[in-house]
Protein backbone atom coordinates (compact mmCIF):
# COMPACT_ATOMS: atom_id res chain seq x y z
CA UNK A 1 0.00 0.00 0.00
CA UNK A 2 1.27 3.63 -0.82
CA UNK A 3 2.18 6.41 1.47
CA UNK A 4 -0.96 7.97 -0.13
CA UNK A 5 -3.06 5.06 0.44
CA UNK A 6 -2.36 4.87 3.80
CA UNK A 7 -2.41 8.73 4.93
CA UNK A 8 -6.07 8.23 3.11
CA UNK A 9 -7.14 4.87 4.84
CA UNK A 10 -5.68 6.89 8.45
CA UNK A 11 -7.66 9.08 7.57
CA UNK A 12 -11.03 7.15 7.12
CA UNK A 13 -10.41 5.19 9.64
CA UNK A 14 -10.03 8.05 12.29
CA UNK A 15 -13.46 9.15 10.67
CA UNK A 16 -14.84 5.74 11.53
CA UNK A 17 -13.67 5.62 14.78
CA UNK A 18 -14.77 8.94 15.88
CA UNK A 19 -14.19 11.17 14.08
CA UNK A 20 -15.66 13.82 12.37
CA UNK A 21 -17.38 14.61 8.61
CA UNK A 22 -15.66 18.12 7.58
CA UNK A 23 -19.54 19.02 7.13
CA UNK A 24 -20.26 18.08 10.60
CA UNK A 25 -16.94 19.91 11.64
CA UNK A 26 -18.43 23.09 10.10
CA UNK A 27 -21.65 22.96 11.44
CA UNK A 28 -21.11 23.01 15.17
CA UNK A 29 -19.70 26.05 16.02
CA UNK A 30 -22.93 27.74 14.10
CA UNK A 31 -25.17 25.32 16.05
CA UNK A 32 -23.55 26.29 18.95
CA UNK A 33 -23.52 29.76 18.76
CA UNK A 34 -27.45 29.66 18.02
CA UNK A 35 -27.77 27.70 21.28
CA UNK A 36 -25.97 30.09 23.23
CA UNK A 37 -27.94 33.09 21.67
CA UNK A 38 -31.23 31.36 22.73
CA UNK A 39 -30.21 30.70 26.02
CA UNK A 40 -29.10 34.47 26.09
CA UNK A 41 -32.65 35.49 25.24
CA UNK A 42 -34.76 33.30 27.17
CA UNK A 43 -32.87 34.40 30.43
CA UNK A 44 -34.10 37.94 29.76
CA UNK A 45 -37.25 37.58 28.29
CA UNK A 46 -38.45 35.03 30.23
CA UNK A 47 -37.85 37.28 33.23
CA UNK A 48 -39.41 40.14 31.36
CA UNK A 49 -42.75 38.18 30.13
CA UNK A 50 -43.23 37.07 34.18
CA UNK A 51 -43.05 41.15 35.53
CA UNK A 52 -45.17 41.73 32.75
CA UNK A 53 -47.82 38.84 33.90
CA UNK A 54 -47.18 40.24 36.81
CA UNK A 55 -47.54 43.88 36.34
CA UNK A 56 -51.16 43.20 34.66
CA UNK A 57 -52.23 40.99 37.66
CA UNK A 58 -51.30 43.53 40.39
CA UNK A 59 -53.49 46.47 37.44
CA UNK A 60 -56.61 43.92 37.98
CA UNK A 61 -56.12 43.27 41.58
CA UNK A 62 -56.22 46.94 41.90
CA UNK A 63 -58.39 47.65 40.02
CA UNK A 64 -56.44 50.05 37.82
CA UNK A 65 -56.63 50.20 34.04
CA UNK A 66 -53.47 50.63 31.43
CA UNK A 67 -55.38 53.82 30.82
CA UNK A 68 -55.14 55.38 34.58
CA UNK A 69 -51.29 54.59 34.48
CA UNK A 70 -50.00 55.46 30.73
CA UNK A 71 -48.83 58.77 29.84
CA UNK A 72 -51.98 61.15 28.83
CA UNK A 73 -51.40 64.62 27.94
CA UNK A 74 -54.51 65.50 27.24
CA UNK A 75 -55.95 64.17 30.48
CA UNK A 76 -58.16 65.55 33.12
CA UNK A 77 -55.92 67.78 34.50
CA UNK A 78 -54.08 68.60 31.64
CA UNK A 79 -57.31 69.04 29.66
CA UNK A 80 -59.03 71.75 31.58
CA UNK A 81 -55.77 73.73 32.55
CA UNK A 82 -53.29 75.96 30.22
CA UNK A 83 -50.72 78.09 31.08
CA UNK A 84 -50.92 81.84 32.31
CA UNK A 85 -48.13 83.97 32.00
CA UNK A 86 -48.60 85.68 35.49
CA UNK A 87 -50.90 82.82 37.47
CA UNK A 88 -48.71 80.20 36.29
CA UNK A 89 -51.93 78.08 35.01
CA UNK A 90 -55.24 78.93 34.56
CA UNK A 91 -58.74 76.80 33.62
CA UNK A 92 -58.50 76.29 30.04
CA UNK A 93 -61.77 78.19 28.35
CA UNK A 94 -64.71 76.35 27.06
CA UNK A 95 -63.11 72.90 28.12
CA UNK A 96 -65.25 69.72 29.80
CA UNK A 97 -64.39 66.79 31.22
CA UNK A 98 -65.86 63.82 32.95
CA UNK A 99 -64.02 62.52 35.62
CA UNK A 100 -65.13 59.28 38.04
CA UNK A 101 -68.59 60.21 37.47
CA UNK A 102 -68.29 64.03 38.09
CA UNK A 103 -68.76 66.67 35.10
CA UNK A 104 -66.70 69.35 35.11
CA UNK A 105 -67.14 72.27 32.46
CA UNK A 106 -65.12 75.87 32.01
CA UNK A 107 -67.09 78.43 30.25
CA UNK A 108 -65.55 80.84 27.19
CA UNK A 109 -64.11 83.29 30.29
CA UNK A 110 -62.02 80.21 31.46
CA UNK A 111 -64.61 79.92 34.73
CA UNK A 112 -66.16 77.41 36.06
CA UNK A 113 -69.71 77.14 35.56
CA UNK A 114 -72.79 78.82 32.94
CA UNK A 115 -71.67 81.41 30.28
CA UNK A 116 -71.79 84.86 31.21
CA UNK A 117 -70.45 88.23 30.01
CA UNK A 118 -67.32 90.22 31.57
CA UNK A 119 -69.39 93.34 31.29
CA UNK A 120 -71.76 93.23 34.30
CA UNK A 121 -75.09 94.01 33.07
CA UNK A 122 -77.63 96.77 34.48
CA UNK A 123 -79.52 96.03 37.65
CA UNK A 124 -77.21 92.59 38.37
CA UNK A 125 -75.63 92.08 41.49
CA UNK A 126 -72.55 90.36 41.30
CA UNK A 127 -70.58 88.37 43.67
CA UNK A 128 -67.26 86.55 42.38
CA UNK A 129 -65.64 83.77 44.93
CA UNK A 130 -61.84 83.26 44.35
CA UNK A 131 -59.66 80.10 46.10
CA UNK A 132 -58.67 76.78 45.14
CA UNK A 133 -59.97 73.67 44.92
CA UNK A 134 -62.86 73.74 47.45
CA UNK A 135 -64.29 76.68 45.63
CA UNK A 136 -63.42 75.45 42.74
CA UNK A 137 -65.89 72.16 43.75
CA UNK A 138 -63.48 69.41 43.39
CA UNK A 139 -65.98 65.93 43.65
CA UNK A 140 -68.41 68.15 42.94
CA UNK A 141 -70.68 68.47 39.78
CA UNK A 142 -70.76 71.60 38.73
CA UNK A 143 -74.19 72.49 39.77
CA UNK A 144 -73.14 71.50 43.62
CA UNK A 145 -70.15 73.25 44.34
CA UNK A 146 -70.89 76.39 46.83
CA UNK A 147 -70.67 79.48 44.35
CA UNK A 148 -73.79 77.25 42.49
CA UNK A 149 -75.47 76.56 45.90
CA UNK A 150 -74.78 80.17 46.99
CA UNK A 151 -76.50 81.43 44.16
CA UNK A 152 -79.71 79.55 44.18
CA UNK A 153 -80.14 80.83 47.69
CA UNK A 154 -79.82 84.79 47.15
CA UNK A 155 -81.82 84.32 43.70
CA UNK A 156 -84.42 83.01 45.45
CA UNK A 157 -84.66 85.30 48.52
CA UNK A 158 -83.15 88.61 46.64
CA UNK A 159 -84.71 88.07 42.78
CA UNK A 160 -85.24 92.14 42.73
CA UNK A 161 -81.13 92.40 43.22
CA UNK A 162 -80.91 89.51 40.23
CA UNK A 163 -77.83 88.37 41.94
CA UNK A 164 -74.91 86.15 40.12
CA UNK A 165 -72.12 83.86 41.79
CA UNK A 166 -69.24 83.25 39.57
CA UNK A 167 -66.88 80.58 40.40
CA UNK A 168 -63.56 82.11 39.69
CA UNK A 169 -61.79 79.39 41.82
CA UNK A 170 -58.92 77.40 40.40
CA UNK A 171 -57.65 73.95 42.26
CA UNK A 172 -54.35 74.38 43.62
CA UNK A 173 -54.17 78.10 43.79
CA UNK A 174 -52.27 79.76 46.88
CA UNK A 175 -53.17 83.33 48.09
CA UNK A 176 -50.09 84.44 45.64
CA UNK A 177 -52.06 83.20 42.82
CA UNK A 178 -55.17 84.59 43.51
CA UNK A 179 -53.66 88.30 44.38
CA UNK A 180 -52.51 88.15 40.63
CA UNK A 181 -55.92 86.74 39.44
CA UNK A 182 -57.47 89.47 41.17
CA UNK A 183 -55.85 92.65 39.99
CA UNK A 184 -55.71 91.41 36.17
CA UNK A 185 -58.93 89.40 35.88
CA UNK A 186 -61.43 89.49 38.89
CA UNK A 187 -61.95 92.84 38.40
CA UNK A 188 -62.74 93.27 35.25
CA UNK A 189 -65.68 91.53 35.97
CA UNK A 190 -67.01 94.82 38.15
CA UNK A 191 -67.81 92.53 41.43
CA UNK A 192 -70.37 93.64 43.98
CA UNK A 193 -69.10 91.10 46.27
CA UNK A 194 -65.67 89.47 46.64
CA UNK A 195 -65.56 86.34 48.57
CA UNK A 196 -62.08 84.90 49.34
CA UNK A 197 -61.18 81.08 50.70
CA UNK A 198 -57.65 80.86 50.93
CA UNK A 199 -55.67 78.66 53.32
CA UNK A 200 -54.78 75.58 52.94
CA UNK A 201 -52.72 75.60 49.68
CA UNK A 202 -50.85 77.65 51.68
CA UNK A 203 -49.52 74.82 53.84
CA UNK A 204 -47.23 73.52 50.97
CA UNK A 205 -45.02 76.87 50.29
CA UNK A 206 -44.87 77.37 53.95
CA UNK A 207 -43.19 74.24 54.40
CA UNK A 208 -40.93 74.21 51.21
CA UNK A 209 -36.95 74.47 51.60
CA UNK A 210 -35.49 77.63 50.87
CA UNK A 211 -38.80 79.49 51.87
CA UNK A 212 -39.29 82.87 49.29
CA UNK A 213 -42.29 85.23 50.30
CA UNK A 214 -43.13 85.60 46.91
CA UNK A 215 -43.60 81.38 46.68
CA UNK A 216 -40.83 81.27 43.83
CA UNK A 217 -38.93 78.48 45.72
CA UNK A 218 -42.01 76.46 45.58
CA UNK A 219 -43.61 77.29 41.90
CA UNK A 220 -41.84 76.39 38.73
CA UNK A 221 -43.24 77.50 35.19
CA UNK A 222 -45.74 75.29 33.14
CA UNK A 223 -44.62 73.08 30.71
CA UNK A 224 -46.83 70.65 29.43
CA UNK A 225 -44.90 67.28 29.19
CA UNK A 226 -44.24 65.71 25.77
CA UNK A 227 -43.83 61.74 25.68
CA UNK A 228 -40.37 60.50 24.69
CA UNK A 229 -40.68 58.27 21.29
CA UNK A 230 -38.79 55.37 23.06
CA UNK A 231 -41.36 56.05 25.89
CA UNK A 232 -44.67 56.14 23.51
CA UNK A 233 -43.42 52.53 22.02
CA UNK A 234 -43.10 50.73 25.04
CA UNK A 235 -46.09 52.21 27.06
CA UNK A 236 -48.45 51.38 24.14
CA UNK A 237 -48.04 47.45 25.42
CA UNK A 238 -46.19 47.29 28.68
CA UNK A 239 -48.21 47.39 32.04
CA UNK A 240 -45.05 46.41 33.78
CA UNK A 241 -43.12 49.90 32.06
CA UNK A 242 -46.35 51.79 32.96
CA UNK A 243 -46.09 50.19 36.44
CA UNK A 244 -42.67 50.95 37.26
CA UNK A 245 -42.51 54.55 35.44
CA UNK A 246 -45.83 55.65 38.03
CA UNK A 247 -44.52 54.57 41.19
CA UNK A 248 -40.54 55.05 40.46
CA UNK A 249 -40.65 58.83 39.12
CA UNK A 250 -42.56 61.90 39.44
CA UNK A 251 -44.78 60.83 36.50
CA UNK A 252 -47.99 60.46 38.58
CA UNK A 253 -47.65 63.69 39.72
CA UNK A 254 -47.35 65.14 35.83
CA UNK A 255 -51.26 64.25 35.28
CA UNK A 256 -51.98 67.10 38.20
CA UNK A 257 -50.92 70.98 37.37
CA UNK A 258 -51.20 72.11 40.52
CA UNK A 259 -48.38 69.62 41.53
CA UNK A 260 -46.39 69.57 38.09
CA UNK A 261 -46.10 72.99 38.54
CA UNK A 262 -44.11 72.79 41.89
CA UNK A 263 -40.44 72.49 42.65
CA UNK A 264 -39.39 69.20 43.44
CA UNK A 265 -42.28 67.82 44.44
CA UNK A 266 -41.82 64.17 45.08
CA UNK A 267 -38.53 64.97 46.93
CA UNK A 268 -40.14 67.64 49.29
CA UNK A 269 -43.86 67.28 49.90
CA UNK A 270 -43.50 65.04 52.93
CA UNK A 271 -39.77 65.73 53.78
CA UNK A 272 -38.21 69.57 54.70
CA UNK A 273 -39.01 70.64 58.18
CA UNK A 274 -42.21 72.89 59.15
CA UNK A 275 -41.59 76.72 59.84
CA UNK A 276 -44.58 77.69 61.84
CA UNK A 277 -42.92 81.63 62.29
CA UNK A 278 -43.87 84.59 62.03
CA UNK A 279 -41.49 84.56 58.80
CA UNK A 280 -44.05 82.49 56.26
CA UNK A 281 -47.14 83.38 57.70
CA UNK A 282 -46.75 87.41 57.06
CA UNK A 283 -46.45 87.08 53.07
CA UNK A 284 -50.26 84.88 53.62
CA UNK A 285 -51.66 87.70 55.78
CA UNK A 286 -49.93 90.27 53.76
CA UNK A 287 -51.73 89.20 50.45
CA UNK A 288 -55.09 88.60 52.00
CA UNK A 289 -54.75 92.81 53.21
CA UNK A 290 -53.59 93.61 49.30
CA UNK A 291 -56.81 91.60 48.25
CA UNK A 292 -59.04 92.91 50.31
CA UNK A 293 -57.74 96.52 50.01
CA UNK A 294 -57.63 96.25 46.02
CA UNK A 295 -61.40 95.01 46.06
CA UNK A 296 -62.70 98.19 47.61
CA UNK A 297 -60.50 100.34 45.38
CA UNK A 298 -62.38 98.96 42.66
CA UNK A 299 -65.65 99.16 44.34
CA UNK A 300 -66.31 95.41 45.70
CA UNK A 301 -66.96 94.26 49.38
CA UNK A 302 -64.78 91.69 50.50
CA UNK A 303 -65.71 89.05 52.57
CA UNK A 304 -62.99 86.40 54.05
CA UNK A 305 -63.60 82.88 54.56
CA UNK A 306 -61.99 80.58 57.44
CA UNK A 307 -60.59 77.11 56.12
CA UNK A 308 -63.07 74.12 57.54
CA UNK A 309 -61.38 70.67 57.83
CA UNK A 310 -61.97 67.15 58.39
CA UNK A 311 -59.33 66.91 61.39
CA UNK A 312 -57.87 63.81 59.96
CA UNK A 313 -54.76 64.49 57.09
CA UNK A 314 -53.21 61.23 56.36
CA UNK A 315 -49.86 62.50 57.45
CA UNK A 316 -48.40 64.80 59.67
CA UNK A 317 -51.65 65.73 60.62
CA UNK A 318 -51.07 67.43 63.64
CA UNK A 319 -48.46 70.07 61.77
CA UNK A 320 -51.21 70.95 59.12
CA UNK A 321 -53.53 70.97 61.84
CA UNK A 322 -51.88 73.75 63.45
CA UNK A 323 -50.87 75.65 60.53
CA UNK A 324 -54.80 75.62 59.46
CA UNK A 325 -55.22 76.43 62.90
CA UNK A 326 -52.44 79.65 62.36
CA UNK A 327 -53.74 81.07 59.34
CA UNK A 328 -57.22 80.75 60.05
CA UNK A 329 -56.35 83.36 63.04
CA UNK A 330 -54.74 85.59 60.71
CA UNK A 331 -57.88 85.38 58.79
CA UNK A 332 -59.82 86.25 61.43
CA UNK A 333 -57.30 89.05 62.76
CA UNK A 334 -57.17 90.46 59.25
CA UNK A 335 -61.32 90.67 59.16
CA UNK A 336 -61.09 92.76 62.37
CA UNK A 337 -58.69 95.11 61.44
CA UNK A 338 -59.91 95.62 58.18
CA UNK A 339 -63.69 95.50 58.91
CA UNK A 340 -64.30 92.96 56.27
CA UNK A 341 -67.34 90.36 57.02
CA UNK A 342 -66.17 87.08 58.25
CA UNK A 343 -68.04 83.45 57.03
CA UNK A 344 -66.49 81.74 59.88
CA UNK A 345 -66.27 77.91 58.06
CA UNK A 346 -63.69 76.94 60.28
CA UNK A 347 -66.03 77.53 63.52
CA UNK A 348 -69.17 76.03 62.06
CA UNK A 349 -67.88 72.59 59.59
CA UNK A 350 -64.41 71.48 61.37
CA UNK A 351 -64.73 68.16 62.67
CA UNK A 352 -68.18 67.15 60.54
CA UNK A 353 -67.08 64.27 58.63
CA UNK A 354 -70.53 63.76 56.97
CA UNK A 355 -70.00 67.21 55.01
CA UNK A 356 -66.36 66.32 53.65
CA UNK A 357 -65.20 63.79 50.86
CA UNK A 358 -61.93 63.78 52.06
CA UNK A 359 -59.51 65.66 54.51
CA UNK A 360 -60.60 69.58 53.25
CA UNK A 361 -63.12 68.92 49.83
CA UNK A 362 -67.05 68.99 50.52
CA UNK A 363 -69.89 67.07 49.87
CA UNK A 364 -72.46 68.62 48.63
CA UNK A 365 -74.31 69.16 52.03
CA UNK A 366 -71.32 70.56 53.15
CA UNK A 367 -70.91 73.00 50.15
CA UNK A 368 -74.66 74.05 50.97
CA UNK A 369 -73.65 74.49 54.14
CA UNK A 370 -70.84 76.78 53.18
CA UNK A 371 -73.38 78.66 50.96
CA UNK A 372 -75.31 79.34 54.08
CA UNK A 373 -72.73 80.58 56.60
CA UNK A 374 -71.25 82.65 52.96
CA UNK A 375 -74.98 84.10 52.78
CA UNK A 376 -75.34 85.45 56.00
CA UNK A 377 -72.03 86.93 55.85
CA UNK A 378 -73.08 88.97 52.94
CA UNK A 379 -76.05 90.21 54.21
CA UNK A 380 -74.63 91.59 57.44
CA UNK A 381 -73.47 94.60 55.31
CA UNK A 382 -77.14 96.10 54.64
CA UNK A 383 -77.13 97.02 51.19
CA UNK A 384 -78.97 93.36 50.43
CA UNK A 385 -82.42 95.03 51.81
CA UNK A 386 -85.46 92.55 53.09
CA UNK A 387 -85.76 89.27 51.59
CA UNK A 388 -88.85 89.78 48.48
CA UNK A 389 -90.46 86.04 50.12
CA UNK A 390 -89.09 85.93 53.67
CA UNK A 391 -89.81 82.30 55.08
CA UNK A 392 -92.10 81.39 57.67
CA UNK A 393 -90.29 81.39 61.60
CA UNK A 394 -90.73 79.80 64.20
CA UNK A 395 -90.04 80.34 68.00
CA UNK A 396 -86.69 78.97 69.26
CA UNK A 397 -86.83 76.15 72.07
CA UNK A 398 -85.95 79.05 74.57
CA UNK A 399 -88.56 82.03 73.78
CA UNK A 400 -85.95 84.14 72.46
CA UNK A 401 -85.99 85.06 68.91
CA UNK A 402 -87.45 83.83 66.20
CA UNK A 403 -84.79 81.64 64.00
CA UNK A 404 -85.26 81.55 60.29
CA UNK A 405 -84.81 77.82 58.95
CA UNK A 406 -83.16 76.92 56.04
CA UNK A 407 -83.23 73.53 53.77
CA UNK A 408 -79.34 73.23 53.94
CA UNK A 409 -78.82 70.51 56.63
CA UNK A 410 -80.58 72.68 59.35
CA UNK A 411 -78.21 75.70 59.41
CA UNK A 412 -79.88 79.14 60.32
CA UNK A 413 -79.65 82.08 58.08
CA UNK A 414 -78.79 84.44 60.31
Amino acid sequence: MSQGDDERGGTGGAGGAGGENPDTRALRPRSSRRRRIFVVLAAVVFPLVLLEVGARVVLLATGRTMRQIRFDPDSFHFRIYREHPYTVYCLAPGSKRTESGVEYSVNSLGYRGPEFTVEKPAGETRVVCVGGSTTFGTALADQDSYPRRLESRLRTRFPQRNPSVVNAGVPGFTSAETLVNVALRILDLEPDYLVVLDNVNELSPRRWPNFAADYSHFRKPFARPEPSILGGFFESFSAFYCLARFHLTDYRWCQYVEFYCTRDFTKNWMGPPVDLSERTLRPFHDRLVRVCRLARASGARPVLCTMAHRGDFAKDGPVFTELMAQQNEAIREIARTEDVPLADLDAELTGTADHFVDAVHFTPGGAALVASVVGRSLLRDGTWGEPTHPKKTSPTPGGGEPAEKSGDGGSKDR
